[in-house]
């Protein structure tokens, strides 16, 4: 092994090497790897939404709604005009059944103008499919 190979193989993932291993895990069932990751965006770029979104993520599927709401909210303020964190924070207000909370949040994505504009209720049920999260 060279001196090159045992520093790349000593070396802190990148936030995105970890972000890619925050999503393998949730794609693969592991939350509690996927939620560990996450914090490790966190503490590394805590102005970064992606951490935020995919913690909010992992939390949605251990049932901690309140926390995964905190952390969509969390993202938001962090994500600018970005769809992702906005779109999970309104299935989650869907899995807890808030419907009114859930049209509110995804209205900016959704303006009078868009083509996607429909029924105000076009896409979202009380049943949160639909749409997956992420």
């Amino acid at each position: 092994v060279s001196q090159r190979g045992i520093a790349l193989s000593l070396r802190k993932p990148t936030v995105p090497e970890r972000r890619a291993a925050a999503l393998m895990a949730l794609h693969q069932g592991r939350r509690r790897d996927a939620a560990m990751l996450s914090n490790t965006i966190i503490n590394a770029l805590p102005n970064n939404p992606d951490g935020y979104n995919l913690r909010g993520v992992a939390r949605i599927n251990f049932g901690d709604r309140a926390g995964a709401i905190a952390d969509f909210r969390a993202a938001i303020a962090r994500a600018g005009d970005r769809a992702e964190p906005r779109r999970n924070l309104a299935e989650a207000y869907l899995l807890a059944g808030d419907l009114d909370q859930a049209r509110e949040v995804i209205a900016p994505l959704v303006g009078a103008d868009s083509p996607d504009a429909g029924p105000a209720d076009a896409g979202l049920s009380r049943s949160g499919r639909g749409s997956p999260l992420l």
